[in-house]
């Protein structure tokens, strides 16, 4: 081959390359700086799996709190289930057999119970002939009854408090964020979950949950905090909030500032 031939030939196979590495380049610049893709009106049924579980974690703890079956049901159906019921409890089967606590069973289980009562149909007698009714039978209405699959919601009535164990300021580099982090435990030392935690600041107010982090412990919640800011931690039913909650100021071993958390730990009287 001679060697201007052999020249062309490379010359055209580099521009080859570099049309194709600009054209490869200049569409990933398009898609992600200059026309992304923007999800809009996006619905719980569009979640992964793993975020499905975690939002039917969030109703069944909203349950265990306001015994709203009806509210309940609806939210579940935005995820578009045939059956919830039964797949509330597939889902507590398999949390159960990837070790998941007591406490995220028991809020599966009684979310299920309520949502099997919810749907279930009622036997109603027929209407008999008001001429004829001295001599027929007299048809009794036979109920729906559905039994708990482990446990049954406490009664809201009962006055419940929490009394503060522990509270502490954590200097942890490794913790990327300032927070406030809450471990709720029973009198027998049995995390609980479920149970509302409301904060406020300033204006604002805000309510997380324990349970919602189960991979952690299922009586543990968190909150992130905003450096410089006073916030005050109310725990369930109790009457004595905490006040007066701040990130501290922290230096780590390179001199380099930074936020700390505060971690509680509360037990249900």
């Amino acid at each position: 081959m001679a060697p201007q031939v052999r020249t062309r030939r490379i010359v055209g196979n580099i521009m080859l390359a570099l049309g194709l590495l600009l054209g490869l380049g200049g569409g990933l610049f398009y898609g992600y700086a200059v026309n992304p893709v923007v999800y809009g009106d996006t619905t719980p049924l569009d979640l992964a799996g793993p975020y499905k579980e975690q939002y039917v974690l969030m109703i069944a703890a909203a349950y265990n709190q306001d015994g709203d079956i009806a509210r309940a049901n609806r939210r579940m159906q935005v995820l578009g289930l045939n059956n919830p019921a039964e797949r509330v409890a597939a889902f507590a089967q398999q949390s159960a057999s990837r070790g998941t606590g007591e406490g995220t069973l028991t809020l599966l289980n009684n979310l299920a119970a309520g949502l099997s009562a919810e749907t279930a149909p009622t036997v109603q007698a027929p209407e008999t002939d008001s001429s004829t009714v001295a001599d027929a039978p007299t048809a009794t209405p036979i109920p729906a009854t559905v039994t708990p699959l482990v446990a049954t919601l406490v009664p809201t009535n009962v006055p419940i408090t929490y009394e503060l164990l522990e509270i502490e300021s954590v200097c942890d580099p490794t913790r990327t964020v300032p927070e406030i982090t809450v471990d709720l435990m029973d009198a027998e030392n049995n995390p609980l979950a479920g149970i509302p935690i409301l904060v406020k600041w300033e204006n604002n107010a805000d309510e997380f949950w324990t349970g919602l982090k189960p991979e952690i412990n299922v009586g543990y919640a968190d909150f992130e905090m905003q450096a410089g800011t006073l916030y005050t931690l109310e725990v369930g039913g109790s009457a004595l909030p905490v006040r007066g909650l701040i990130a501290e100021d922290c230096e780590d071993a390179e001199g380099r500032a930074y936020s700390g958390s505060i971690d509680l730990v509360f037990m249900r009287k």
